[in-house]
């Protein structure tokens, strides 16, 4: 049985970052550790008599068991129904971290048939000649960074050795680099955000950072993203996703943003960059003064427009209060997180209506809970 994964020291994971290609290359059990400790984040042992956690468990084998079955919705909005919507919100990230928090090999062969299954979708099998010049291919390809699933591939990368996993997460990378940092696609530029939404700019920096732990250098493209993310931050806290008919040019929407935080924690976990922390902070404040609905105990879905209460985002949020008390201390930081994951277990679990729900409910806040116990 596979211990749970801890979370190791920030000096020590920079250290093994930084030996990393050539020690993984002769598959160092430390160092294949500490990457996946960047990757995975802090997480806690399985709590059986908890709601939160058996309801991760009993949602996940059933999403886990049928994935392979054909979808008959169009969940991540790339015009086609496939294994993508099985995987959306990355379904083997979930399941991996199920494995280690629990250690049970049998969510790590879950994990592993879910990511196998969308290592070899041809949306992404078809990256690579994509970018060796075969440009046509473009309406095929996994080309959004929210639909690309990167970490669960990573992981994938590390824990089987799986040079195909950690080819296409490259291919991810380099995908990014090309057609949306310095290509036509919404590029880096945008001036109301990098790739027009928080969510873009969040999964585009994931997948840099995550190929960089595997190995592969985007470290300088990872840094220029992450200059431009916390370049286009509102002054007061809200990154905004890009909307015509918004005051400025755009507004913020909750979900996107828990995604970009995930994305900036990722990056601060696996290289550090001391601008990082403040600007989750001023985040945090805004989020929790004007879109935190107490009686309700879930935040808005938008700031504007739709704005009603939503229990699950909330699942996509809380590891950003974590980490800012894990870094800090500050004990507001633990008080208002504990909220979030008492509307998420009170209200939000209940609003798991699909696989999509599931990974959003799950996929990042279980290092809440890993980030606390650290404190």
């Amino acid at each position: 049985m596979t211990a749970p994964l801890r979370y190791v020291g920030v000096l020590g994971l920079l250290s093994v970052l930084l030996a990393m290609p050539c020690r993984l290359a002769a598959g160092d059990p430390a160092a294949r550790a500490g990457a996946l400790g960047m990757l995975l984040g802090p997480l806690t042992p399985i709590r059986a008599a908890d709601a939160y956690d058996t309801t991760m468990l009993a949602r996940g084998a059933a999403f886990a068991d049928v994935q392979g079955a054909k979808p008959d919705k169009d969940l991540n909005g790339d015009g086609k129904v496939d294994v993508g919507d099985h995987l959306f919100y990355d379904l083997p990230l979930v399941l991996y971290k199920l494995h280690y928090r629990s250690g049970d090999p049998a969510w790590r062969e879950r994990a592993r048939a879910a990511a196998v299954a969308w290592r070899e979708y041809p949306g992404n099998r078809k990256i690579v000649p994509y970018l060796a010049g075969a440009w046509k291919l473009w309406p095929e390809l996994v080309n959004q960074p929210r639909c690309m699933g990167t970490m669960g591939l990573a992981v994938l990368a590390l824990e089987a050795d799986d040079a195909e996993a950690r080819k296409l997460v490259d291919a991810h990378a380099r995908l990014i680099e090309s057609a949306w940092m310095h290509g036509t696609y919404q590029s880096l530029g945008d001036p109301v955000m990098p790739f027009g939404d928080p969510r873009e700019s969040g999964y585009g920096l994931i997948a840099l950072v995550a190929s960089t732990v595997l190995g592969d250098n985007h470290r300088p493209a990872a840094k220029e993203l992450l200059d431009r993310i916390l370049e286009r931050q509102q002054a007061d806290g809200q990154w905004l996703a890009k909307d015509a008919k918004a005051p400025g040019g755009g507004c913020t929407s909750n979900f996107m943003t828990g995604i970009l935080t995930e994305a900036l924690v990722l990056y601060d976990r696996a290289i550090g960059d001391p601008r990082i922390l403040p600007a989750v902070e001023r985040n945090l404040a805004w989020t929790w003064k004007t879109q935190w609905v107490a009686a309700e105990r879930g935040f808005q879905y938008h700031a504007v427009g739709e704005t009603r209460p939503d229990g699950l985002l909330g699942g996509l949020m809380v590891q950003a209060w974590g980490f800012a008390y894990a870094r800090t201390g500050n004990r507001a930081y633990l008080d208002q997180g504990h909220e979030i994951m008492r509307g998420l277990t009170g209200r939000g679990l209940g609003e798991i209506w699909g696989v999509k729900q599931y990974a959003q409910a799950f996929r990042s806040s279980p290092n809440f809970l890993g980030y606390i116990e650290r404190q």
